[in-house]
C-alpha cells in the first residue's frame, strides 16, 4: 500500500524537484542501506529510494545498482536522485543535462558552486554547467608563488583516551564550559565500527562501536 501510494504521487515529486533552484549544490554517491535525504515534500520518496539500493534487481546474488546519486541545492532540497550501477559519469550525465534545461525553463540561474568529494567530477561538472568556470582562475597560473603555510594555531591537537576515567575527564572539561543559565556548547561527534559483508555485499553483522571522535573548539 505504501509503495502504491508513493508511486501514485511520483509525478508530483518529480515536478516539485524540477522547479527547485540550484545555486549551490552538493553531489554525492550513497552506498549505505538507509539514508534519509530531506526535501520539502519528497521525504518519503527519497527514503524509499535509499532503502531499495541494496534490494532492487538482484541477479544471481549480485546487485544491479551499487549506489544512489543525489544532488541537493543550497536549501538541502533534493535536485536529482538516481540509482546508478557505477560511479561513472555516464550514469548521471543525462540527469545533469536535464537539470540544466529545467533551470532555464523555470528561470533559475545555473549552479555557481558544487561540492563533491571526488575531484574526478570537476571537469565533468564544468562541462555540464558552464557558470562554474566563470571568473575562476586555475591554481596552475600561480604555481610560481611561495606556498601558503598555516601557523601552529590552526593545527588540531588529537588526544587519544582509552580508559573510562580518562574519557570522563576529557568530557568534564567540555561540560565545564556549559553556561549555568541559558546557552549551549557545540561539539562535533562521529563514531566508527566494523561490519561483515556477505558475497552479495549485504551487511551480515555489525560490530560494536570501536571509535568515538569528539571535536571541540579548535
Amino acid at each position: 500500500m505504501y509503495n502504491d501510494h508513493i508511486e501514485g504521487h511520483s509525478f508530483n515529486f518529480r515536478q516539485h524537484m524540477a522547479m527547485l533552484s540550484a545555486d549551490i549544490c552538493a553531489l554525492d554517491h550513497s552506498h549505505k542501506v538507509m539514508l534519509m535525504l530531506l526535501c520539502d515534500s519528497c521525504i518519503a520518496f527519497s527514503s524509499l529510494s535509499c532503502q531499495i539500493t541494496k534490494h532492487l534487481a538482484i541477479i544471481d546474488g549480485e546487485q544491479i545498482f551499487t549506489g544512489l546519486l543525489s544532488l541537493t541545492n543550497e536549501l538541502g532540497q533534493i535536485r536529482a536522485c538516481n540509482l546508478v550501477a557505477t560511479k561513472s559519469h555516464s550514469q548521471f550525465e543525462l540527469s545533469m543535462n536535464s537539470i540544466q534545461k529545467l533551470l532555464d525553463l523555470y528561470g533559475h540561474s545555473h549552479p555557481q558552486l558544487i561540492y563533491t568529494d571526488t575531484m574526478a567530477n570537476k571537469q565533468f561538472l564544468e562541462r555540464c554547467f558552464l557558470l562554474l568556470r566563470k571568473n575562476v582562475i586555475p591554481v596552475e597560473k600561480h604555481d610560481h608563488l611561495e606556498p601558503f603555510e598555516l601557523s601552529d594555531a590552526f593545527w588540531t591537537n588529537i588526544f587519544v583516551k582509552n580508559t573510562a576515567s580518562s574519557i570522563n575527564d576529557a568530557i568534564c572539561t567540555i561540560l565545564e564550559d556549559v553556561p549555568e543559565d541559558k546557552g549551549c556548547v557545540v561539539v562535533g561527534f562521529d563514531s566508527e565500527w566494523n561490519v561483515e559483508l556477505a558475497p552479495n555485499r549485504r551487511v551480515q553483522q555489525q560490530g560494536k562501536t570501536a571509535v568515538i571522535q569528539i571535536a571541540y573548539q579548535s
